[in-house]
């Protein structure tokens, strides 16, 4: 069943196509902000489950540039000279040149994405004409042409994009201000991927630096994804395409402690935060967060917390009560 907000009206699409894509799939779209028919820009949240293969391209509208935050969920673009896989956790690029794009969602997966569909006057209205930092294949679609024609790449969603991820649906504002939380989103997300770092003329040591931030930023990003397995530094430097030795080094320099202290941080956090919701009990917080060893844990948290693990939700329910 496709749902929309209740200030919408049920004819929320924008065209039949759309309408008869949106309305074959068993979960949730919904359009989060703008119009692309009206203002060349629209935001839309889809979270589902198909049936079957989904034919995604039957939503797009042709000759526009299409961002895809695909958060879960996976399938294919094919264009007239490549074929594209999407993964989870990916960002997508597209242009729809005449129709002549195919996009499929495959079956049985659960798909989370949110789209942003942009037109070329938008693009050229937000950018006055000033294009010459923009990503080489975003600046030959607004000169009015594409190499190839129908042209699609993918890439690795950057750390500081998937943050920004889970309030799509639930903005963290009032109703009223949603509309400015959107608007002010889209501008984020544009300034973030559709910029070229070769292109700015940067100095080398500022280009270091900032390079030096991404690769903490996907480090993080690895440790926090399995604390309880986390990837070795070896791993990871396969992963970033730099050398342990160095990761360890940028890591201790950006962050001001290293990188097993930064996940005994981290496992201790998610440990407390287990306890807290009352739903684990010791034993199944210390295994969860990767700690085998009872006393180990136990020894940790309370240099950490001040207490011992098996009293520290008594603690912190007494703390917050005396804070109220």
């Amino acid at each position: 069943m496709t749902k929309a907000p209740a200030n919408v009206p049920v004819n929320v699409f924008e065209d039949a196509s759309e309408a008869a894509t949106w309305n074959r799939i068993e979960g949730e779209w919904r359009p989060l902000f703008g119009s692309y028919f009206k203002e060349g820009l629209s935001v839309e949240y889809h979270n589902f489950r198909s049936r079957g293969p989904l034919r995604w391209h039957e939503s797009f509208h042709s000759d526009s540039f299409e961002i895809c935050l695909n958060w879960s969920g996976s399938g294919t673009i094919t264009t007239d000279q490549n074929r594209l896989e999407i993964a989870p956790k990916t960002v997508a690029y597209y242009f729809p040149q005449d129709g002549r794009l195919d996009a499929v969602r495959r079956e049985e997966e659960q798909h989370t994405f949110v789209t942003l569909e942009l037109s070329r006057e938008y693009l050229h209205r937000l950018f006055s004409g000033d294009e010459s930092q923009l990503q080489p294949w975003l600046r030959e679609y607004l000169g009015g042409k594409v190499r190839p024609r129908h042209f699609a790449l993918a890439e690795p969603m950057p750390p500081s994009v998937q943050r920004l991820f889970p309030n799509w649906s639930k903005p963290p504002v009032l109703k009223a201000a949603q509309g400015l939380w959107y608007q002010s989103r889209v501008l984020e997300i544009i300034s973030l991927l559709l910029f070229d770092p070769g292109a700015s003329g940067e100095m080398f040591c500022t280009r270091q630096q900032r390079l030096a931030r991404e690769r903490v930023d996907k480090i993080k990003a690895m440790l926090e994804k399995d604390l309880a397995n986390p990837p070795n530094m070896e791993q990871m430097g396969r992963v970033i395409g730099c050398s342990a030795p160095y990761l360890s080094r940028i890591f201790s320099s950006e962050m001001s402690m290293t990188m097993p202290q930064y996940l005994r941080q981290l496992r201790l956090e998610k440990a407390a935060r287990l306890l807290r919701e009352g739903r684990h009990n010791v034993t199944e917080a210390a295994y969860e967060v990767g700690y085998n060893s009872l006393s180990h844990f136990s020894k940790a948290f309370y240099e950490t917390f001040g207490c011992c693990p098996g009293l520290y939700p008594q603690g912190a329910k007494l703390f917050a009560g005396q804070e109220r």
